[in-house]
């Protein structure tokens, strides 16, 4: 009985000690962090939040005052040319030979880009120029028909001819009489005969030779040889064509926006190769709120900032409202930003700063915020 309950005991401590040891380990020891834990989390360096690179447009206004504010409608836009950006392709393959324009430049209508290489087709140019002249010399001698020296040569020819037959046509009436009196063979008699006829013939040939060159060329051989000079002319004209497409010319006047290119490298067709732009005036497409765009007007004055350039205010005024509601063209940074929000696009011109009329430092693709100036109880204005 003794031992009994001593076993009863004994295991009703040991499920004690257990229970102990357990909650010790599951709730942790409310222990102070030694001073090396906490010189380690010191060291940690926290990262603040990435800046947008656009901030709201009212807000860097400082106006604190409602009625200031109510006159005014800010959004985001970005640089453009004043006219569509132009994406020079070439029309065939080829390996660039070079590349005439950098970055920066401003080009002419009809300026040579890049070229390809073009030895091949500058052979086919030269051996269809040769084709012409050899063409023309062709024609003008069949025009002016032979020389003095060539007439007389023919009127000599058949004289001679003539005189042959009239020979040949003698010995035969001689011979035939001495066959008559059997002085002469049956051989011989068919061999004279057959040579006073093939004599006529030399003769009839020749004088035709003589009138054919004194009378000049026909009109058909004069129509072949003109032809002849026409098909010339065409081959010089696909070669030369072949030619031109080996270099990529400026389809309009601008700025070489961006080369994309460079000498050595392999051109496909319809790869683009250079982006122009006409920048001598900068232009501004500003997503406005689909709230505020019914107070925007045409001519309303715009005050333009970039971050690039701190507090500097670019001056414009918007000359072009669009036609229709959308997405945002112009994303922040701002993790926070709405992008489903419908915005309607408004062109703003700059005003020029400087004498070559574009506004100093702002390129094309460059973000910046726009505030514009409307009446503060401004309604619906009537669209052109």
């Amino acid at each position: 009985m003794k031992r009994i309950l001593w076993s009863v005991l004994s295991v009703a401590l040991l499920g004690a000690m257990g229970y102990s040891i357990v909650g010790l380990v599951t709730r942790g020891s409310p222990t102070v962090p030694r001073p090396l834990d906490r010189t380690l989390a010191e060291r940690v360096l926290v990262l603040p939040a990435p800046e947008s690179d656009l901030r709201d447009p009212l807000a860097d206004l400082g106006a604190t005052n409602a009625s200031t504010l109510s006159e005014r409608v800010g959004g985001n836009g970005v640089i453009e040319p004043h006219a569509e950006e132009v994406l020079v392709a070439g029309e065939v393959a080829g390996r660039i030979a070079t590349v005439h324009v950098k970055e920066g430049d401003r080009v002419a209508a009809g300026q040579v880009l890049l070229s390809l290489e073009h030895t091949t087709e500058e052979a086919a140019v030269r051996v269809a120029q040769a084709e012409i002249e050899a063409a023309r010399a062709r024609l003008d001698k069949v025009k002016s028909g032979s020389r003095n020296e060539e007439v007389s040569e023919a009127v000599a020819q058949a004289r001679e001819a003539t005189s042959r037959a009239a020979l040949a046509q003698g010995v035969f009436e001689r011979t035939d009489k001495l066959y008559r009196t059997a002085a002469a063979t049956e051989d011989e008699l068919d061999r004279a005969k057959k040579e006073a006829e093939a004599a006529r013939f030399a003769a009839k040939a020749a004088e035709s030779r003589r009138a054919a060159i004194v009378k000049g060329s026909r009109a058909e051989d004069v129509v072949i040889a003109e032809a002849d000079v026409t098909v010339a002319e065409a081959r010089l004209v696909e070669a030369q064509a072949r030619l031109a497409v080996r270099e990529i010319k400026a389809p309009t006047a601008g700025e070489v926006l961006q080369v994309k290119v460079r000498a050595g490298e392999y051109l496909q067709p319809g790869g683009v190769a250079v982006t122009l732009g006409d920048t001598s005036q900068l232009m501004v497409r500003v997503d406005v709120d689909e709230r505020d765009y019914a107070r925007v007007e045409l001519g309303s004055p715009v005050e333009i900032r970039a971050k690039a350039f701190g507090d500097k205010v670019f001056a414009g005024k918007v000359v072009s409202l669009g036609r229709r509601m959308g997405r945002k063209n112009v994303r922040t940074d701002d993790p926070t930003e709405r992008n489903d929000t419908k915005i309607l696009e408004v062109l703003v011109a700059l005003e020029p700063l400087d004498s070559a009329g574009s506004a100093t430092g702002l390129i094309v693709g460059q973000r910046v915020t726009a505030v514009l100036k409307v009446r503060p109880q401004a309604t619906t204005a009537q669209r052109p």
